[in-house]
């Protein structure tokens, strides 16, 4: 390790990194919360549409055969009114089984009917239900919306302040270590991560082995996950950089 890439340093640039890539991490799965609860309550409303819709059928539905009733009562009165002014025995019979067949056809209308009227009162009853629970969706759905945009807002600013505290250390940083940290940036995501308790990557949980831990402890060199290629580093506990730039850097 040259002289330039001191592990502490390192250190720090990814913890000011994490804390702006959780915030940005937070703010976008805020955002997808939001079109989760968007797409959800569309979902209650679209039953709730539904749930009309089929009411509106069956209401249709009684409308029509109520009126095809009258039709066919009117029917039946003309036919009467007819019926005692046939002479020939013939067409009388005729006429008569003619009005039979439309006092059955009303008779399994009505009952049709009933059965319609009686599945709208269901029907009414679930439109009811639906939007008792759409109501109280909603009143749920506005209040965790609410949260979370409280939130996002308070994620946005913590963000700024981040990467503000970031660009002012990164400004410190000696050009050797921001080049190296650089390259790796470019090459795999969170390059620089922690040892984890029990000595081992916090990134894919591989063992190190005790020369590596005391070397990562003692930040005497730069220490190569075997796993997955990352640099492990100890957490930062106190700056390194001066406000010159000038690195306490070992060799």
């Amino acid at each position: 390790m040259t002289a330039a890439i001191d592990p502490r340093i390192l250190s720090q640039l990814a913890a000011h990194d994490f804390k702006v890539e959780e915030c940005r991490q937070t703010i976008a799965a805020h955002e997808r919360r939001l079109d989760a609860l968007k797409e959800l309550e569309q979902e209650y409303a679209g039953d709730t549409a539904m749930a009309k819709a089929h009411l509106n059928e069956l209401k249709l539905s009684i409308r029509q055969a109520e009126s095809e009733v009258a039709d066919l009562r009117h029917q039946t009165k003309t036919h009467l009114g007819r019926l005692n002014e046939i002479t020939d025995s013939r067409e009388y019979r005729a006429l008569n089984e003619e009005i039979r067949y439309i006092e059955r056809q009303i008779e399994e209308k009505e009952e049709s009917t009933l059965k319609t009227m009686e599945e709208a009162e269901k029907a009414e009853k679930a439109v009811e239900e639906s939007l008792e629970i759409l109501d109280s969706k909603r009143q749920e759905i506005a209040a965790e919306r609410q949260e979370i945009t409280e939130d996002m807002e308070k994620q946005r600013g913590m963000l700024v302040q981040y990467e503000a505290a970031r660009d002012a250390f990164y400004a410190e940083v000696p050009p050797a270590v921001c080049s190296f940290y650089d390259r790796r940036n470019k090459r795999q995501n969170m390059p620089v991560v922690w040892m984890a308790e029990g000595g081992s990557c916090s990134y894919c949980h591989g063992r190190l082995t005790p020369q590596a831990r005391l070397e990562v402890t003692t930040a005497k060199k730069l220490v190569i996950c075997e796993s997955c290629g990352r640099v492990i580093v100890a957490a930062p506990v106190v700056p390194v950089v001066s406000m010159g730039g000038e690195s306490t850097a070992n060799s």
